[in-house]
């Protein structure tokens, strides 16, 4: 073999190494559990990363989540860069029926007032999420006077339900925008009772659904109740109410929880359980404050 050959198959050779050392330490096999580092490499490519020197080292002391077996300590560090986005195991069905709120808004009295009470809702059937909406519709449109809405520990789980269920009172056109990890805006609109745009994936396919809606009341005033547990998908419905000039927001700051969010299941063909993965992707920009925030 002359030298120059022999260069190049030693040359082609090193590479070839290289690629093979490379590829293994950076793509876990899937014969292992290889979650942790699928959930932090997800972060790392569409997550709202609050610290980034302390992601950076988190990468560093884990090896991008290799040195992590644990769930409830892959759920820290999740926490930790975004304190919206967590890992939950689920290895039943109890489990997952523990993740669900199904509750439907009501109506309570307090002397002469009506009141609007709007629950969290996490559901993955579609037909309760339509529920949801259609009761919160018919109690809008059927209380007379001014309307109280409370808001008040209502945790969040889906927007698409609360605001469309509120549509009534809230004008149709640009919401408010979201803003993803690279600053690029995705404005959201509301039309005919339908929510739609937004960072591709966050609007929920309950907007393929035919509700049955009633007419704008947006010359009513409207009163909204909120506390300190007032988050999330609670506050997404929030900021489309303050698009209308007459509604007033009563109570304490709201949890500040006004980011935009997917979730992800996670299965490995070793383990009987899957993880679930909610992940921050983008928060709201708006120009009507809440309670000052």
């Amino acid at each position: 073999m002359s030298i120059k050959k022999y260069l190049l198959f030693y040359i082609i050779s090193t590479c070839a190494i290289i690629f093979v050392s490379l590829t293994f330490f950076f793509l876990p096999l899937k014969s292992i559990d290889s979650r942790s580092y699928e959930v932090l490499h997800t972060i790392s490519q569409y997550g709202v990363i609050t610290n980034k020197d302390e992601w950076r080292n988190i990468l560093e002391l884990t090896r991008y989540g290799r040195k992590v077996t644990n769930v409830d300590n892959l759920n820290t560090l999740v926490y930790g860069v975004n304190k919206h986005s967590s890992v939950k195991q689920i290895s039943s069905d109890k489990d997952m029926d523990n993740m669900e709120t199904l509750k439907l808004p009501s109506i309570s009295k307090y002397e002469d007032l009506t009141i609007i009470n709007i629950p969290s809702v996490y559901s993955n059937d579609d037909n309760f999420s339509i529920k949801y909406a259609s009761k919160l519709t018919d109690l809008i449109e059927y209380t007379s006077g001014n309307i109280v809405l409370n808001l008040s520990n209502n945790y969040g789980g889906l927007k698409e339900p609360m605001i469309i269920g509120a549509s009534s009172l809230i004008p149709n056109g640009m919401l408010f925008s979201n803003i993803n990890n690279k600053k690029e805006k995705y404005p959201v609109y509301l039309k005919n009772g339908k929510l739609f745009g937004g960072i591709p994936g966050t609007i929920n396919e309950l907007n393929l659904y035919k509700l049955s809606l009633h007419k704008k009341k947006l010359g009513k005033k409207v009163a909204v109740v909120i506390n300190n547990n007032t988050a999330s998908a609670a506050e997404s419905l929030l900021l489309a109410l303050k698009n209308n000039p007459n509604v007033k927001v009563f109570g304490m700051p709201s949890a500040g929880y006004t980011s935009v969010n997917l979730g992800r299941f996670f299965t490995n063909q070793n383990s009987d359980n899957y993880w679930w993965f909610v992940y921050t992707v983008g928060y709201y920009e708006t120009i009507k404050p809440i309670k000052g925030k």
